[in-house]
């Protein structure tokens, strides 16, 4: 895996679910360590090896929390 990471910017109107496909996917073909994006005031940081479902599911627990800094990796 690569030690690189990069930054992306998510259409409006995308679903949580699709930006976190697409980021494994980006992540997979271009051996990334890392596509990072923000999501609705979620900072997330998704690997090629990441688990959709379950990410869904802690951006969702994020959004709940009431901290400054929310983010979710995986």
């Amino acid at each position: 895996m690569s030690n690189f990471s990069i930054e992306v910017e998510v259409l409006v109107g995308t679903s949580i679910e699709d930006a976190i496909t697409e980021a494994k996917d980006l992540a997979q073909r271009m051996n990334l360590a890392f596509v990072m994006f923000n999501f609705n005031g979620v900072r997330m940081s998704i690997s090629c090896e990441a688990d959709v479902p379950s990410l869904v599911w802690r951006y969702a627990k994020a959004l709940d929390r009431e901290e400054q800094n929310r983010y979710v990796i995986g």
